[in-house]
């Protein structure tokens, strides 16, 4: 499979398992942190992680945004995660942009990064985000 082959979709329960074995990619690659996941992280159940998913497409908590997240997928495994934000507060105009996102780290440097962001900037087009280029 190629990263052409790449669809962006919105997460559901039944990525469940997908979902944490992207995590658990990351924490065995000795990172802490998943970029552009909703803080997937921070979360020890994922039913929790997918309604806040859900509540963040209307409802930003404090110091947040509005966002969507999507999963990067290349059949039934995820390659990634990418965050697309409604807007952007003073400190993801300064650091973060509208996109934020991430690769599994075996998969690093395949191109799936690259696919992955030009899905999200079209699906952000669709939605009426034009982010700035210098915040991409």
């Amino acid at each position: 499979m190629t990263a052409n082959e790449l669809k962006l979709v919105f997460p559901t329960a039944a990525h469940e398992p997908a979902v944490w074995a992207f995590r658990q990619k990351h924490f065995d690659n000795g990172e802490a942190r998943i970029n552009g996941s909703s803080a997937l992280h921070s979360y020890d159940s994922y039913a929790k992680w997918l309604a806040d998913a859900e509540s963040d497409l209307t409802t930003s908590k404090p110091g947040w945004v509005c966002a969507t997240i999507y999963l990067a997928m290349l059949g039934d495994m995820v390659v990634g995660m990418i965050q697309i934000r409604h807007e952007l507060n003073e400190h993801l105009s300064q650091v973060g942009g509208h996109i934020g996102y991430s690769i599994a780290p075996s998969l690093r440097g395949r191109g799936y990064g690259s696919r992955q962001l030009a899905l999200a900037a079209r699906q952000g087009a669709r939605d009426g985000i034009s982010p700035r280029d210098d915040n991409v």
